[in-house]
């Protein structure tokens, strides 16, 4: 194995450790490689009948600006040189938490569409997530372990804080990113920004997270800053009991708790726009001649991002030239047809994991589980635990 040409100290996890199971209990195997039936006139899998529900802005000091917006797509004019310190940076650190990775959601959905109920939706979870599922179940297996609650009739669904993959340096990757996009007033501050979209994938009802990296469209006037708030609402003090540990980097901030009481008081900032998916922009470099790792088109297809903004590099030089903001629409039409077997299977698999987390939630109607997916030795098998603590 190659040695890492970065430096580390202490503070950054350099370690891509394993996936421990050392808090986890009670193991299930789940059949994910079953037979399915696709393409026989009735059944055809893909994601349908896409809406915003909300969307918001993660800032500093674990602060949230709803609607929030994100910052505008700046494609440079001239060419881009950095040096080796800009490819050396580590991403900064979310705000510590240890209450939900899905509070920022919760509470965008209390201020944007009050009338969401959680329990209507079979799933809670971020695009990356549906992402990792569905390339454990095709060709390119990684070993992952997400996180799961089972609550009030939903499934709560986000990645292991603990896997050290996950805190690598980024490289210039988003260097380049903040460097082409500009945030309205008021939202300068931003670590994140984020749409939530309610969709189906094989008759599954879910809230999706989707961290968008920027937008470019004639549909949004400039942000008026408003006021900050301070609300207090039953949706967020029905959710914030939900704890699925982990989240991603800035799959979602946690907010601040104010007590025991069951109810969470945030300083809110009430600035932005919601934006349509297909105004989003999603930002990618490439080093030219260097294999493509993690194919981009799962990943817009589970955030239903259309376009993507593609800079292509030699060393640490972006050419003008080498950079376009590219329609990957029907190439995303066509990854669905191609990948039939494998949405059916993650829909497949997303039932079997919502009918075990109920039946080990039967007495108590909640559960804290996590489902762990080994691709080993040419093996792969994906079990279902139970977090030690959990009767």
């Amino acid at each position: 194995m190659g040695k890492c040409a970065y430096n580390h100290d202490t503070t950054q996890a350099s370690h891509h450790g394993p996936l421990t199971t050392d808090d986890l209990s009670d193991s299930v195997v789940l059949p994910a490689f079953r037979e399915v039936q696709v393409n026989n006139g009735f059944d055809w899998y893909g994601i349908r009948n896409v809406k915003t529900l909300a969307s918001f802005n993660c800032l500093r000091g674990g602060r949230l600006a709803v609607p929030g917006l994100p910052g505008v797509l700046r494609r440079p004019t001239r060419d881009i040189t950095y040096s080796v310190s800009d490819a050396q940076r580590f991403p900064e650190p979310p705000p510590t938490h240890q209450g939900s990775p899905f509070n920022s959601l919760t509470r965008a959905l209390e201020i944007l569409t009050p009338d969401t109920d959680p329990s209507s939706l079979a799933v809670i979870t971020t695009a990356g997530c549906l992402r990792r599922l569905a390339a454990f179940l095709s060709r390119h297996p990684r070993s992952e372990r997400l996180n799961l609650e089972f609550r009030d009739g939903t499934l709560f669904m986000s990645r292991w804080e603990g896997d050290g993959r996950l805190h690598h340096h980024l490289g210039l990757g988003k260097q380049f990113e903040e460097d082409t996009r500009r945030f309205a007033a008021g939202l300068g501050e931003s670590l994140s920004s984020h749409v939530v979209a309610g969709y189906e994938i094989g008759g599954l009802k879910m809230a999706v997270q989707i961290e968008v990296d920027a937008f470019e469209c004639d549909c949004h006037a400039p942000s008026i800053l408003l006021s900050p708030t301070t609300r207090r609402g039953s949706l967020a003090s029905k959710m914030r009991r939900s704890s699925v540990g982990g989240g991603g980097r800035y799959d979602a901030l946690s907010l601040i708790d104010d007590g025991e009481d069951g109810s969470v008081t945030e300083g809110i900032l009430r600035v932005g726009s919601m934006i349509k998916l297909s105004c989003a922009v999603e930002i990618k470099t490439r080093m030219r001649g260097r294999k493509e790792l993690f194919p981009y088109l799962p990943q817009l297809y589970f955030q239903q991002i259309p376009r993507v903004f593609l800079a292509i590099r030699d060393n640490r030089r972006f050419a003008a030239d080498d950079m376009a903001l590219r329609d990957e629409s029907e190439n995303l039409m066509a990854w669905e047809a191609e990948n039939q077997v494998v949405l059916a299977r993650l829909v497949a698999l997303l039932r079997d994991v919502r009918a075990e987390a109920e039946r080990m939630a039967v007495s108590s109607g909640e559960c804290k589980m996590a489902l762990v997916l080994m691709a080993e030795g040419g093996g792969r098998e994906a079990l279902l635990y139970r977090q030690v603590g959990e009767a």
